[in-house]
């Protein structure tokens, strides 16, 4: 397995550090030949914060838009042996944030009423 390090070496030294892709990454972690680093995007950091307040952080950011976090979140909690608190966090922000969404929604169709009413004559306004 040297060869993922880059160089000719039949193994890799014990404590290299290697970015591989996620289908590979099954193999080497199920197999135990190797230790798996939570990636950054749910490193303690981002999980305080989504504690903290889920809708404070971008999640497009970490590992892109449209609801990749998640996706991304559901795979590497496979290779966890504690899945409860990975699930826990990601369903507690996918709550937190989807009520904050509707919230925003709802509150941006009671302005644009708001705005077209006081557009309207005033003899249409008071029916």
């Amino acid at each position: 397995m040297g060869h993922l390090g880059g160089g000719g070496d039949r193994d890799i030294s014990k404590g290299t550090s290697l970015q591989l892709p996620i289908w590979l990454v099954y193999t080497v972690i199920l197999s135990d030949w190797a230790d798996m680093i939570m990636p950054p995007a749910f490193g303690s950091k981002v999980r305080n914060a989504l504690k903290a307040e889920p809708c404070s952080v971008r999640l497009s950011g970490l590992v892109g838009a449209g609801g990749l976090w998640y996706g991304f979140g559901k795979t590497i909690m496979e290779l966890l042996e504690n899945k409860e608190a990975m699930s826990e966090l990601m369903t507690n922000t996918f709550r937190k944030r989807l009520v904050q969404t509707g919230h925003s929604r709802s509150e941006r169709a009671w302005m644009a009423r708001s705005a077209n009413c006081s557009r309207l004559p005033k003899k249409a306004r008071n029916g």
